[in-house]
């Protein structure tokens, strides 16, 4: 079976001309498409469109054409996933190996209401870092020899920032350091698999909740990263920029979410109607009087307590991946 691999960045697929040739000249086999080990909507990004105007064309059986997508959440209309039989992605399970061989020794620095920590960068992502920026926020964005702030998707771009000219000088020259020295390149290498990001947790007992900012956002999708099982295991409460229903699915899945201490109805919105409503519950947090405020993170924190017992003794033991 000959294999076509999925190139994306940032929800959009990068090869899909190499992909209609590769069904071409692929005409009399089965084929297998493959996601590579991600989780992207493949409606959103047009692959499943392509394959329909494909079997349309060429009047093939949809059975010839298999896919290998982690995103478990999207129905792939007439195409087999060869992976829906299973019920999480990998980064369950290697976050877990990777955080029981930790030792991790905390590093003091000033103590921060919000965290959070970014890697690649697209404007999603550093209109996050540039609001968070002001707020009482611990940052670390690791560095990227090829950030290039002029070949970023700029689509909707003014829906994500209201002083645009302000926001382009900053982007264009991003000063956060990353706290750890670490770069984008080596955080996935094999002989240091997670370390880097994992490398984070020295730093969580600095601040109360974390922003987190996951990497498939748009279209049905469902792809929790380290991203997101770090801080589960760090027992660290969270605000998720994903994509619609993540929070959700959380729950399905059976973890608790943070409703009962701040406003989660993002959760019903993508992309930056999703920011602009995660800001109104940010906000709403640091507005509140200090007793209050303390009260709310102590709440918090229980129910984080809960979703690490509920990871690691339950979730990855019942739902091998």
């Amino acid at each position: 079976m000959e294999t076509f691999i999925l190139q994306f960045y940032d929800d959009q697929l990068l090869n899909p001309i190499e992909l209609t040739t590769f069904l071409e000249n692929n005409l009399e086999q089965t084929v297998l498409i493959s996601a590579g080990n991600e989780g992207p909507s493949l409606f959103h990004s047009n692959v499943i469109k392509m394959l329909d105007d494909h079997v349309r064309i060429y009047k093939r059986d949809p059975y010839t054409i298999r896919l290998d997508s982690m995103n478990l959440q999207e129905k792939t209309n007439l195409y087999t996933n060869i992976n829906s039989w299973k019920t999480l992605n990998h980064w369950w399970s290697e976050s877990v190996n990777k955080y029981k061989t930790l030792s991790i020794d905390s590093i003091n620095l000033e103590h921060h209401k919000l965290g959070c920590f970014i890697g690649r960068k697209n404007i999603p992502r550093l209109s996050i870092l540039y609001w968070l920026q002001k707020q009482d926020c611990l940052l670390s964005s690791m560095n990227d020899e090829k950030y290039n702030y002029d070949i970023l998707d700029k689509t909707m771009f003014d829906s994500w920032v209201d002083d645009p000219g302000e926001f382009n000088n900053w982007a264009s020259s991003v000063n956060i350091p990353s706290l750890d020295s670490k770069t984008v390149s080596d955080q996935y290498k094999k002989d240091q698999y997670l370390g880097p990001q994992f490398s984070l947790l020295n730093y969580y007992n600095n601040f109360d909740i974390e922003v987190v900012a996951e990497t498939w956002t748009q279209g049905t999708t469902f792809f929790p990263t380290e991203k997101t099982t770090r801080p589960l295991l760090a027992k660290k409460p969270m605000i998720v920029y994903g994509p619609k229903d993540y929070l959700a699915n959380l729950r399905t899945l059976g973890f608790k979410t943070w409703s009962d201490c701040w406003d989660e109805s993002y959760d019903n919105h993508i992309g930056p109607t999703r920011w602009d409503s995660m800001k109104q519950s940010i906000n709403s947090v640091l507005s509140l009087p200090n007793n209050d405020y303390l009260t709310v993170i102590a709440n918090a924190q229980s129910i984080s307590h809960y979703n690490k017992q509920f990871y690691l003794k339950t979730l990855v033991n019942k739902n091998p991946t």
